[in-house]
């Protein structure tokens, strides 16, 4: 599957780091996208997680909403991203792999930006970079997407769902983008 979502990926990433997210504040917009999408996938991506993987999702909303309220904000945009995304365990398959796969992205950003984060607010407590438990459902997802014999349909289902997540995603971030950060 990453071959095959591999160049949405890139475009999503690039996105992302346009939030500057050395800054304080462009950390902010990035959890406000992240909270913002994890509205959408929260539930679907739970159930998934503990149907077919036997591994809880971690608590992305909780960690959002707490790190978002050490900012004294929450996430809205001028628009709530939605999810076209066909029903099924593939598609929903799909839709974990960019959730989780996510993680080993942000682990990358924690050594990276942690650093100059503290730095500037020694306050962040940045569990949403920090966050491990999401590596540990990767495994998990990585494992049944090895064990699982899927046809060239129910495959090209887990694609659709992995594509419907990076969009998800990137309509997140530019919902972000347009909106101001909003206060308490």
């Amino acid at each position: 599957m990453k071959d095959t979502t591999d160049a949405m990926h890139r475009r999503l990433d690039a996105k992302y780091e346009a939030f500057a997210l050395h800054r304080p504040e462009g950390y902010r917009d990035f959890l406000r996208a992240h909270a913002l999408a994890e509205v959408v996938y929260g539930e679907r991506v739970a159930r998934f997680c503990e149907a077919e993987l036997d591994h809880p999702m971690p608590q992305f909303g909780a960690m959002l909403a707490h790190e978002l309220a050490e900012f004294g904000t929450y996430p809205v945009g001028d628009r709530q991203p939605a999810l076209a995304l066909p029903e099924g365990r593939f598609a929903d398959a799909g839709l974990t792999y960019t959730v989780l796969g996510s993680r080993l992205g942000v682990a990358t950003l924690n050594a990276q930006l942690a650093p100059q984060l503290h730095k500037a607010r020694g306050d962040l407590s940045l569990a949403f970079l920090k966050d491990r438990d999401g590596l540990g459902a990767w495994r998990a997802l990585t494992v049944w997407l090895r064990d699982t014999p899927m046809s060239e349909p129910q495959f090209a289902k887990a694609v659709a769902g992995a594509e419907a997540g990076f969009v998800l995603f990137s309509d997140a971030a530019d919902a972000i983008a347009v909106a101001p950060a909003p206060r308490h």
